[in-house]
């Protein structure tokens, strides 16, 4: 699925399955992104301030949004994200 440039803030997004989405730009601020599986999803350009993504699921494939590739030790919150 394409969701570039989607306006998703305040969405309860929990355990959506953007697995190998696009979403460029997409802003998820303070959204609910609670057990989401992210893995292949190409995040670039995205806005995750506040977003919640305890229990969700990212992968050596996950872009992120500085165009970064998730590593066990990426810490999200760099990005915003809060992990409650």
């Amino acid at each position: 699925a394409s969701l570039s440039d989607a306006m998703m803030r305040n969405a309860n997004l929990s355990y959506a399955d953007f697995t190998g989405s696009t979403a460029y730009g997409v802003d998820f601020t303070n959204a609910q992104l609670f057990g989401a599986d992210l893995r292949g999803a190409l995040l670039l350009g995205a806005t995750m301030i506040n977003s919640s993504i305890q229990e969700a699921k990212f992968d050596e494939t996950t872009q992120l949004p500085n165009g970064s590739k998730w590593q066990v030790d990426t810490d999200m919150v760099e990005f915003g994200c809060v992990l409650n």
